[in-house]
């Protein structure tokens, strides 16, 4: 694992970092519209892991690629920080990046510009690329509707309990899955009510 600099990261990385994302927001609509096959993935803690790295690494080395980028999208506040923000990664040393990134909000990213895996800081990652490496982790992660279905649970929970902001919903599923099967999974989630009504609560984080 590789560390860059926030001028290496520039020069580097930043290109690929730009072709895969148009904004660094897990809880909006991330992805360019060149990224065009995506899916929400529920279960993801901060770094690649158990579901998702082999198929996600798998897909990766299929393409030709031999490591990829990793950017923390948030500031560390701890004083014993290293400093550095933005990794290369080898394929061989994918699953050990995880503690640089650990309760950071942070994006893992094609070298050539090609797929992107965005997380957020709530069990949430959207990634986004070419078909096959999308088909790779449906066809490795049999139970992804379930678990889109608790993701979704979840944050109706959340929202009951503590009138937590869902408003980001919608455009979020939206841009991941289309107009058509985010009503369905509204609908199922018992949530179509947010198609409808402007959410007014400003928090999105559950506590």
């Amino acid at each position: 694992m590789e560390p860059m600099t926030e001028e290496q990261y520039r020069v580097r990385a930043e290109p690929a970092y730009r072709a895969v994302f148009a904004r660094p927001d897990p809880f909006d609509e991330p992805f360019q519209p060149e990224i065009e096959a995506r899916l929400v993935l529920y279960g993801y803690r901060w770094a690649l892991h158990p579901p998702w790295l082999e198929p996600v690494v798998r897909g990766i080395r299929q393409l030709g690629e031999s490591g990829f980028f990793v950017s923390a999208l948030e500031r560390a506040k701890d004083k014993n920080h290293d400093g550095y923000y933005h990794w290369y990664v080898p394929l061989g040393e994918a699953d050990t990046y995880g503690p640089a990134v650990y309760s950071q909000q942070n994006a893992v990213y094609s070298t050539e510009g090609r797929w992107g895996i965005i997380c957020s800081d709530e069990d949430h990652a959207l990634i986004g690329g070419p078909t096959p490496i999308i088909q790779g982790i449906q066809a490795a992660v049999p139970d992804l509707d379930a678990r889109v279905k608790e993701f979704l649970s979840v944050w109706k929970h959340y929202h009951n309990r503590n009138r937590v902001n869902l408003g980001w919903i919608p455009g979020t599923l939206s841009h991941i899955y289309g107009p058509e099967r985010t009503r369905a999974l509204l609908r199922d989630a018992e949530l179509q009510w947010l198609l409808d009504h402007d959410q007014s609560e400003t928090s999105i984080t559950a506590d």
